[in-house]
């Protein structure tokens, strides 16, 4: 289904039809669902970590990790090694921008809301060159 203009426009694919995630992304112009996801966990971050409050206990928890650890501090055994941040930090490494940059650049909401949008079409224009 496309909508052009506000309406429905459906494929008319049979169910039986093969067809594959990438053709029917490039048949409706709809990004990928991993770049949406990523754009929205972007914006979690600058919502959450950048302009909230340093004392309130949401931001201090995840502010914790971008300062340094104790010295002492292992991971629990059984956790994963992929944290949050982590994440949030890979999807920033294709902008040149590291968790610190990205606080500072969060705290400015139309800067921020530009980063994300170029993040966006990034990561679109790089799936639609492995579509090729």
């Amino acid at each position: 289904m496309r909508i052009v203009s506000g309406l429905e426009v459906t494929l008319r694919l049979p169910d039986t039809a093969h067809v594959t995630n990438i053709s029917v992304r490039s048949q409706t112009d709809q990004p990928p669902v991993s770049s949406l996801i990523q754009q929205r966990r972007l914006k979690l971050f600058g919502h959450i970590i950048a302009r909230a409050a340093a004392s309130e206990d949401h931001s201090r928890a995840l502010r914790a990790p971008t300062d340094r650890l104790p010295v002492d501090w292992r991971r629990p055994r059984g956790r994963s090694r992929q944290s949050w941040l982590r994440t949030i930090d890979s999807d920033l490494k294709p902008l040149n921008l590291g968790l610190h940059s990205a606080l500072r650049r969060a705290s400015d909401r139309p800067s921020w809301r530009r980063i994300v949008e170029t993040a966006l079409r990034a990561c679109h224009q790089m799936m639609m060159m492995t579509m090729k």
